[in-house]
């Protein structure tokens, strides 16, 4: 037993260990890949520990998180910087087609949406201590407007295909608006996985 629990540990049966003042016990599940679960009892409060998977690590999930949030800022900018240039432009005549305008202007909100909802996912987590007695305001508007973001993935899958179908842009456009999309699949997927989402909280 770590000797950073403090005291003496007698052993019980199986898996299971008692501290020598009998205030507290841990016990192990295990399966053919080794340990799964920590149980600990503490003055008679019982915890228990899940072992993660590696792509349930923190690691992992900040460096998807990471890699989504970097991702997003990129449409943004270039929104902004194909903007500027439109305007520099003035005199030069273009007509876009509709289906291009709405990928386009879908990508630049999804975008913007999401970042809003990792804004206040961030300042939820700064008063995770008050996630015991109630849930944050942050954190319900994290949730609801997590809810969206599925459907936002939804929609600009569907506008990837039509992109490259149809050819709307030139190749480095339409691969930066496939990152995009997938940015947001795996958005989605981590707010459904640790259920910030209004149904999850």
């Amino acid at each position: 037993v770590d000797p950073s629990m403090g005291g003496d540990f007698e052993y019980v049966s199986g898996s299971a260990f008692r501290s020598s003042d009998g205030n507290r016990a841990i016990a192990f599940s295990t399966t053919e890949v080794g340990v799964t679960h920590l149980h600990m009892e503490l003055l008679g409060e019982p915890l228990s520990f899940e072992r993660v998977r590696w792509d349930e690590s923190v690691n992992t999930v900040l460096f998807a998180l990471s890699a989504v949030v970097l991702i997003f800022i990129t449409v943004v900018f270039a929104s902004i910087i194909r903007g500027a240039t439109s305007l520099l432009r003035r005199s030069v005549k273009t007509q876009s087609i509709r289906g291009e305008r709405i990928a386009s202007w879908l990508a630049i909100s999804s975008s913007i949406w999401s970042l809003a909802v990792l804004i206040a996912l961030v300042l939820a987590l700064g008063k995770w201590k008050e996630w015991a007695q109630a849930a944050p305001g942050e954190l319900i508007v994290a949730a609801a407007m997590g809810t969206i973001v599925p459907l936002l993935a939804l929609t600009c899958s569907v506008g990837i295909g039509l992109a490259w179908r149809r050819l709307y842009w030139g190749t480095l456009r339409r691969m930066h608006y496939t990152t995009c999309g997938l940015a947001l699949v795996l958005l989605a997927a981590l707010l459904m996985r640790y259920n910030v989402w209004i149904g999850g909280i």
